[in-house]
């Protein structure tokens, strides 16, 4: 029997927790005397205390040039802040508020962690116009008593994002705007240029941006089974916290939490992310996040857990040399590879060694014909066994939950109102992070309101870097509501199945979004559809399930309320009318039969049988499909797939009440006996755009 780490976990914090109240407990720190506290807490540690309470109220943490707490190789210890806010007043970079090093079973438990300072824009619009040139342009002021732009710039800084007046949530219909030019207006305010004609936004509505990289609010170096539990963090630069290395450290009822107006503000603030939440890279195992909740908004992922690649420089057989970095191979453990044109393996490291020239050589257990230039890292290192429970989170620019690892369990979370997707699955060479994900479950997730930055993949999105490395996913029993760029995007995955989900669309659609179906997919192998089913469907596009390019196995298993093949005996499936999609998937012809009015004879080359083919018509008058003689834009289904794999989707032209049957004709050249045109065809099934 296989007991999941979530289960393990509590009772041991249990016992931990009871074994520290037999301790003696040491308070320390006194807010009068802030410069004292970090030098206090390390003081009781080396003086033998495990238990130490800083006493409640608020320290204004002076600048010491360097990390607040310094916790170097610390075991077996708690710090208790229940009643205690710790503010940082030294923004450098680096200089963390705890700093834990190779630190294990340490519990940070309670209290507030902030900054004096707010480190993100934050300003209204106050006008929006058009520039000579045509271009959309607004006046923007900053909000009284946060940061000011930089003398003399000439770009707002970074990118710009906009945020409702009405709801304080990112508005919808709005990416990411950057470098935009500006003009300082000499009142407080500046003009800021698009690159577009028209705004998704106006009057009253904020722009808000990046300000600086404020330092971590907790840091864990190569740390192992520590815990930051039930605590609050405010006011926060690129992330609150960042687990490098280490693993099997957990964060548990914690609050990513907006903080006060800066003073003489008559603005409440927005931001509560500069960039990410939580930021873990190189784990293994795996964080285990429990029961957390972000507020505000965030200017990049909410969540992001990965490794790291490196680069093959050359290869004799199973010998490897690779640039140096940070993919954590070791001996005896594995070593994943990939690359861009389609190689992926996976084999086991058995020598290592530092060629002193910034590569190392790499030796695998078999000859796998690695190419030259292709990734690898090690998948153990990459955040394994990832758990993600019971979180609220979303509302940012970015990716509300970035996972790049196996054995991750995403469950009874909620997220809403992410810019990109609310949870992404798959490697990003780009940021050279790491790695393909296998074996992973998302299940019992609320997703509502994502995409709205209209573009960055659907509510769920599998992605790849050009292999099929992705497999053995389970999405399951997950509630999918008003996600803008669609509910499920499959793409570069094998072994994928989708059972027990509710798919409902917007009410109204947003007018300036394109309808999405909620599910597409590409390059993607067995994917199995049980269960399912789709509320509002007509808030979609019409296409339920759009298959893409170089899809393969297909199945559905009984009524999903998306069907996979629509029916094609006993009764008519598909009457005057009735929409469907044809997709070119393999190499015979599954092909629907008529007779009647509205049918054409279509004959096999091969045997000289022949069967009646429906009619269809196109969408539009364009003969773009390369038929002749319609003189009623009228053309048969094989037309489509002429030198082709694309997918279209067409009307069906039948007599109602003609039964429909089903006739399979082999692989080969198929003639119409109208065109004398012949052409290689293959399989083609039909998916029907409503339920």
């Amino acid at each position: 029997m296989r007991i999941s780490r979530s289960f393990c976990f509590l009772p041991l914090l249990l016992l931990t927790q009871i074994a520290f109240a037999a301790t003696p407990a040491v308070t320390v720190g006194n807010p009068k005397t802030p410069e004292r506290l970090a030098s206090a807490v390390q003081a009781a540690y080396v003086g033998g205390a495990r238990r130490i309470v800083i006493k409640p109220g608020v320290y204004l943490l002076p600048n010491v040039g360097h990390s607040q707490f310094n916790l170097k190789g610390w075991s077996g210890a708690t710090i208790s802040l229940y009643g205690a806010t710790l503010i940082l007043t030294d923004l450098t970079w680096g200089h963390n508020l705890f700093e834990l090093d190779r630190c294990s079973q340490v519990m940070v438990l309670g209290g507030t962690l902030s900054q004096n300072k707010i480190t993100s824009y934050q300003g209204r619009v106050v006008a929006v116009g058009i520039s000579p040139n045509g271009s959309a342009t607004c006046d923007w002021k900053p909000d009284a008593s946060y940061p000011a732009l930089p003398v003399g710039t000439k770009k707002f800084p970074g990118a710009a994002n906009v945020v409702d007046s009405r709801t304080r949530r990112l508005k919808i219909g709005n990416g990411d705007f950057y470098d935009l030019p500006l003009e300082d207006l000499g009142d407080g305010s500046y003009r800021l240029s698009f690159n577009q004609k028209t705004l998704h936004f106006g009057p009253g509505d904020w722009l808000v941006g990046r300000y600086g990289d404020a330092p971590f609010k907790v840091s864990l170096d190569n740390c192992r089974d520590c815990t930051i539990q039930d605590v609050t963090m405010m006011r926060n630069g690129f992330s609150n916290i960042r687990e490098d290395g280490g693993g099997g450290n957990h964060f548990l009822h914690d609050i990513w939490a907006l903080g006060p107006r800066p003073g003489g503000a008559t603005e409440n603030p927005l931001v509560t992310n500069a960039a990410d939440g939580l930021h873990s890279t190189g784990a293994n195992p795996g964080p285990d996040i429990e029961n957390c909740v972000f507020q505000g908004i965030l200017l990049d992922d909410c969540l992001a857990v990965h490794g790291s690649f490196q680069t093959i420089q050359s290869v004799n057989g199973a010998v490897l040399i690779v640039k140096n970095g940070s993919a954590n191979l070791k001996v005896g453990e594995p070593a994943r590879l990939s690359d861009t044109k389609g190689f992926f393996g996976e084999a086991v490291v058995t020598a290592l060694k530092d060629n002193g020239d910034q590569t190392s050589t790499v030796t695998l257990d078999k000859d796998l014909g690695v190419p030259i230039g292709a990734k690898l890292s090690n998948p153990q290192a990459d955040g394994a066994g990832t758990k993600i429970i019971g979180c609220r989170l979303g509302n940012t620019r970015s990716r509300g939950i970035l996972l790049k690892c196996d054995h991750a369990v995403v469950q009874n979370n909620v997220i809403e109102d992410c810019g990109m997707a609310a949870i992404s699955l798959g490697p990003e060479y780009y940021w050279n992070e790491a790695d393909y994900v296998q074996n992973v479950t998302l299940a019992g997730n609320t997703l509502r309101g994502n995409g709205g930055a209209t573009y960055g993949g659907a509510a769920i999105l599998i992605h790849g870097d050009g292999a099929m490395g992705n497999k053995n996913i389970v999405i399951k029993d997950n509630h999918f509501s008003s996600n803008l760029q669609g509910d499920l995007q499959i793409e570069w995955a094998e072994g994928v199945t989708l059972s027990g989900n509710t798919l409902t669309g917007a009410a109204p659609w947003p007018a300036m979004m394109d309808k999405k179906s909620p599910v597409s997919l590409s390059n993607c192998k067995t994917v199995t559809l049980r269960g399912n089913s789709v509320v509002n469907a007509g808030a979609y596009k019409p296409m339920l399930v759009e298959v893409g390019a170089n899809v393969t196995g297909l199945q559905d298993q009984g009524e999903t309320g998306i069907k996979a093949v629509i029916a094609t005996s006993g009764t008519a499936a598909a009457d005057q009318g009735s929409t469907v999609k044809v997709v070119v998937v393999d190499l015979k012809l599954k092909q629907l039969s008529f007779s009647g009015a509205g049918s054409h004879i279509v004959k096999n080359d091969l045997d000289g049988t022949s069967c009646n083919a429906p009619q269809w018509q196109d969408n539009s008058v364009v003969k773009s499909d390369g038929s002749v003689d319609d003189s009623k834009s009228l053309c048969y289904p094989l037309c489509y797939t002429r030198n082709t794999t694309a997918s279209v989707s067409a009307l069906l032209v039948t007599v109602p009440s003609v039964p429909v049957g089903s006739t399979l004709l082999t692989s080969g050249q198929f003639q119409y006996l109208d065109t004398d045109e012949t052409k290689n065809i293959k399989e083609v099934q039909f998916f029907p755009l409503h339920p």
